[in-house]
């Protein structure tokens, strides 16, 4: 036990001594966790829209009304030309047209609006487009009950919709967390395979194997001082990036996520260990750890949800550790569930963090033992 502390005292202090290693570890799981968390966002936030009115009416200002802030900004425009070119030179994403006598809806006539998109964000226009529908869908409502506020004819279904664990449908909260999960894959699979081939570039690897050192020593210390210290950061990360600066609610237990974090990163040191033969080189490893990673990520339904995958790849999602360890996080972190509700997610996690960790020192032992 003595030489095995020893061993991970070794891989701490060679971990301080790399300025560059700790800079790019500290970056990412603070300013790169913020950063796509603030960033990027999906939410309908102050859309440009150009509108041409035509009917300049009471009802069609009313109706203008209602695209208010902070969702849009309206942008009034003279003709089509005007309107054409707003979107052409993105300086709208939507261009509404009302058309002329657009107040007969007052009579119960039908009207027809035209909306234009920007389809070149299309992610972005999709929503916004979602946005306007559900607007005029509510405007239509209201123009029912105000024209015939007593017709016991008048029917029509109310769609109540709440949201739970998210109730503003905030893109931070969801986009810190798979930030910092994809942090974490990145880091636990870079950090061990990194002081393993590091070794070899020095000409120590050799050195430590014919020590009178047990190989799982060396393989062990170099795991669990690289393992801890994502653990440390991710601590870090979560009390000082993910609840102050991004509002994000730890619903559930700390100790809980840890220990879903650790069996993960079990999983990751596998894939580690596997890499850190192939490569001969930091710069060999780099572009490995970039072809493993990003199906990893891909996989795990962090970027597209599985349902929406062909079938294979739905199947095949089942093969990554993350997709496991995502729902793990999220159930903990904004479900607030408990060890009951994650049994599954576990099991899962655990198979596959053992038959990968295995597999990792099978490989190691075979070209190094």
């Amino acid at each position: 036990m003595k030489i095995l502390l020893e061993l991970i005292r070794k891989e701490y202090i060679h971990f301080l001594r790399d300025l560059v290693l700790v800079v790019v570890v500290l970056y990412l799981f603070t300013i790169d966790i913020y950063t796509a968390g603030t960033g990027f966002n999906m939410d309908v936030k102050n859309v440009k829209v150009a509108v041409l009115d035509y009917d300049k009416s009471v009802v069609s200002r009313d109706y203008i009304a209602h695209l208010r802030r902070p969702y849009f900004s309206v942008i009034y425009v003279k003709n089509l030309n005007e309107g054409k070119k707003y979107i052409t030179n993105g300086k709208a994403t939507l261009f509404l047209v009302i058309p002329d006598k657009f107040g007969d809806i007052k009579s119960g006539k039908s009207v027809k609006l035209q909306l234009i998109a920007d389809g070149t964000n299309s992610s972005y226009s999709t929503v916004a487009i979602s946005y306007i529908e559900t607007i005029t869908y509510n405007y239509n409502l209201h123009l029912a009950f105000d024209i015939k506020p007593r017709s016991k004819k008048l029917k029509y279904v109310a769609l109540i919709s709440r949201t739970f664990y998210n109730e503003n449908h905030s893109s931070p909260w969801f986009m810190g967390i798979t930030e910092l999960l994809s942090v974490i894959t990145l880091v636990s699979v870079l950090l061990p395979s990194t002081a393993l081939v590091r070794e070899k570039e020095r000409g120590t690897i050799e050195q430590l194997m014919v020590a009178p050192v047990s190989p799982i020593y060396i393989v062990a210390a170099k795991i669990i001082s690289m393992v801890s210290i994502s653990l440390l950061f991710s601590f870090v990360s979560i009390y000082i990036i993910l609840i102050p600066m991004l509002q994000i609610p730890f619903r559930g237990s700390l100790l809980l996520f840890m220990l879903a974090t650790a069996v993960y990163t079990i999983a990751t040191t596998g894939i580690a260990l596997f890499l850190s033969t192939l490569a001969k080189n930091v710069s060999q490893l780099v572009l490995m750890v970039i072809i493993v990673v990003v199906p990893l990520l891909f996989l795990s339904g962090s970027w597209a949800d599985p349902i929406a995958m062909p079938p294979i790849m739905e199947k095949l999602t089942y093969l990554s550790p993350l997709r496991y360890y995502l729902d793990l996080s999220y159930g903990i972190i904004l479900k607030g569930f408990g060890i009951r509700e994650l049994i599954p997610q576990f099991v899962g996690l655990f198979a596959i963090a053992l038959s990968l960790f295995v597999a990792g020192v099978s490989i190691f032992r075979k070209n190094f033992g």
